[in-house]
C-alpha cells in the first residue's frame, strides 16, 4: 500500500530521496526486443540481464542511464515486469562485477551500463 501514496519525498535516516519520475524521453521511447549485435530481450534468462539488455538498449537511443521506476515501466512496456523493489537485489552480481554502476544523484538512484557489462550481453549472444 505505500507504493500506492505519492509523495514528494521519503526520509529514510538522514537521507531524503527525491520522488522518483519518468524522463520523459523514456516514456516516448518506441523500443522493441532487438538489438543489433546482441541476443534479443526475449532471450535473457534472468531478470539482472534484462535490465542489463534495457540499459544497452537505451544507449543505443541516446540514453545514458535508467532510473528504478524507468526500469520497471520499460520491462512492462517489452512484455515482461521486474517490479522496482527487485531491482537491487537481481543486479547484486553484475554491480559486484563492475557491469552496472549505480550513482546517486539528485537524490535519485541511476543505473548505468558499463563496457564490462555491453561485454557480458555479447557473449550471451553465442551461446
Amino acid at each position: 500500500l505505500d507504493s500506492i501514496k505519492i509523495k514528494t519525498s521519503r526520509k529514510v535516516g538522514n537521507t531524503t530521496f527525491a520522488e522518483v519520475k519518468l524522463d520523459p524521453k523514456v516514456a516516448d521511447l518506441k523500443i522493441d526486443t532487438d538489438l543489433a549485435d546482441f541476443p534479443g530481450f526475449t532471450q535473457m534468462s534472468t531478470a539482472g540481464d534484462k535490465i542489463l539488455w534495457m540499459l544497452a538498449k537505451v544507449k543505443t537511443l541516446g540514453i545514458d542511464r535508467l532510473n528504478q521506476k524507468e526500469v520497471e515501466y520499460l520491462s512492462n512496456k517489452l512484455g515482461d515486469h521486474i517490479p522496482r523493489k527487485s531491482i537491487t537485489p537481481v543486479l547484486s552480481t553484475h554491480i559486484k562485477n563492475k557491469k552496472i554502476y549505480m550513482p546517486l544523484e539528485e537524490n535519485v538512484r541511476y543505473l548505468k551500463i558499463l563496457n564490462p557489462g555491453l561485454e557480458y550481453l555479447k557473449t550471451l549472444n553465442k551461446q
